[in-house]
């Protein structure tokens, strides 16, 4: 009976399906993920998100099939989730609000919300969201302390045309009041040009794209966050850079998949001084290439192979917007410009609740020169595991990773070509030549509120600087200075100056209203760096947004 159930729920929507996708900061994909290694939803990947709403909603019937399987609280947020995601499972909005419609709007109902929605039924939808959202933010070091108020508002629109075709928009501007520097802490803000460039107290941030879907292939062209790798902390791709303008393919035949994202990135910038104009910036073209086959053995074991390429100061090169030539192969006949890696991914759910998984990256290596401490042998891994419900009825989730990253590993000889976007890590908060340790732990106190704690150990081999002369010795530590030829070609891990990176962060998110999210966090950073250099502090924010 409920195989039968779950055929009639899976073609229940697929005349209907929405193809845009889900934010990468939305909850489901946790959720998601726990269902996984739970064994109640089968072939979920979390290697590359976002994906479609239609995915998220196969992914949420297949669990209402199996709910009997989840605690309680597991229980109440799946069905928030089912709820949120109606329209892409059944078509109908009867448990939503519509502020502009033939309904009733109740500003604090337990049911989703939409400013506007419409829909013809085989022809397109469209939903319309008001966004606003209030934070404050406290910086206190051991030399200031600096407070700042955000007010951000805006709008998304969203929709699917013909069942196949997806698009999203979404614009908001945002004003600081008080000190700058507490704001440029947020990591959506570092790196916003009118905050930091221009000294202003207003931003503005946008992202939209377009999406076309044949159930088994999935085409993207626009802008917005991907992040790609296993577990908490992506080694490829994270949200540590700012976001790119890409194209990608995604597409699933049998137990193999394939994925391809080729993006515009910010490389090297710089000042031309001029009287007229008052100066001119210069910012080199960059680009991001990547490419995965995965493999997915069984319901508990998938491994994936694939590779990266980075290029600059040239236009786009066709060559490698081809998702299915060696990059390898293709820098050679390129007369080796570019930076090009490849990397092999592994994941398995031994236990049901337990998962274990992997990455090893290859940015260069020559296997006859292993163990020697050459310069050239250039690898970073992960290894991590993650488990879910450990205790029958209570809520927590726990995980582990830890990382290894060589000298060298994501910077280049040739400065444009080096792992960065706007000169930030396009993976992680990290430079070369270092160890990483990561814990996180989470409890679920009710399906609406949800308490975290994550505690981050870096060492880091950083180059020593004469502080007198400000020559630096190369051992492969700045993510920003690749070998050079009067560099010792022979070095060993963690070689140069010892620094230590201690980071401890609390969270606590609660949803009183679907749309409407409270978030509270406290980090604390201790930091022993070169020279004596002591760095702590304290960072508190309090958000308070709504989507109407």
């Amino acid at each position: 009976m409920k195989k039968v159930l779950a055929i009639i729920l899976l073609s229940a929507f697929v005349a209907m399906a929405q193809v845009e996708d889900v934010s990468v900061n939305h909850k489901v994909y946790n959720f998601l993920e726990k269902l996984s290694v739970l064994n109640v939803i089968n072939n979920y990947n979390p290697f590359e998100i976002p994906i479609s709403r239609k995915q998220v909603a196969q992914y949420l019937s297949e669990a209402s099939v199996n709910a009997s399987q989840l605690n309680q609280t597991d229980k109440e947020i799946l069905q928030d989730l089912m709820k949120e995601f109606e329209f892409d499972m059944t078509g109908s909005l009867a448990s939503s609000d519509v502020m502009i419609g033939e309904k009733n709007y109740d500003i604090f109902s337990q049911d989703p919300k939409y400013f506007y929605s419409y829909n013809k039924p085989g022809s397109g939808n469209v939903f319309i969201n008001v966004l606003a959202e209030g934070s404050l933010v406290g910086l206190n070091t051991l030399q200031e302390k600096s407070h700042s108020v955000l007010g951000i508002y805006g709008g998304e629109i969203r929709g699917t045309l013909l069942n196949k075709v997806g698009f999203f928009i979404k614009a908001t501007d945002g004003s600081i009041f008080g000190d700058r520097k507490a704001a440029l802490r947020l990591s959506d803000l570092k790196y916003n040009w009118n905050l930091v460039a221009d000294q202003n107290s207003f931003f503005d941030e946008t992202e939209g794209y377009a999406t076309v879907d044949f159930d088994f292939l999935h085409i993207k062209f626009g802008r917005d966050r991907e992040l790609i790798g296993r577990g908490v902390n992506k080694l490829i791709m994270g949200d540590y850079a700012p976001e790119s303008d890409f194209i990608s393919l995604n597409f699933n035949l049998g137990i193999f998949e394939f994925s391809s994202f080729h993006g515009k990135i910010i490389g090297n910038k710089s000042g031309i001084a001029d009287t007229v104009t008052g100066g001119i910036a210069t910012v080199e073209d960059k680009y991001f290439g990547y490419h995965r086959l995965g493999v997915n053995i069984s319901k508990d074991i998938s491994f994936g192979a694939g590779e990266i390429i980075l290029y600059a100061n040239r236009p786009l090169d066709i060559s490698y917007l081809n998702p299915f030539a060696f990059y390898k192969t293709v820098e050679h006949s390129n007369q080796d410009r570019d930076n090009s890696m490849l990397f092999f991914d592994l994941s398995s759910n031994p236990l049901k609740g337990l998962k274990l998984y992997s990455l090893v990256l290859i940015d260069d290596i020559d296997f006859s020169k292993m163990g020697t401490g050459w310069f050239g042998n250039q690898t970073a891994f992960n290894l991590g595991v993650a488990g879910y419900n450990p205790y029958k009825g209570l809520p927590i989730d726990f995980c582990f990773e830890y990382f290894r990253i060589e000298p060298y590993v994501f910077s280049h000889r040739i400065k444009s070509n080096n792992y960065t976007n706007d000169d930030y890590n396009i993976g992680m908060d990290t430079d070369p030549n270092s160890k990483i340790f990561f814990w996180k732990l989470n409890y679920q106190l009710t399906s609406r509120i949800n308490l975290s704690a994550q505690y981050t150990y870096r060492v880091h081999g950083a180059n020593p600087v004469n502080l007198e002369t400000g020559e630096v010795t190369n051992v492969g530590g700045d993510i920003q200075l690749g070998h050079r030829e009067s560099d010792a070609t022979h070095l060993h891990f963690l070689d140069g100056t010892i620094e230590y990176f201690r980071k401890l962060s609390l969270a606590a998110n609660y949803e009183p209203f679907p749309g409407y999210i409270i978030k509270l966090i406290l980090n604390n950073e201790t930091n022993s760096l070169q020279n004596n250099v002591k760095v702590k502090d304290w960072f508190f924010q309090s958000d308070i947004s709504l989507r109407l």
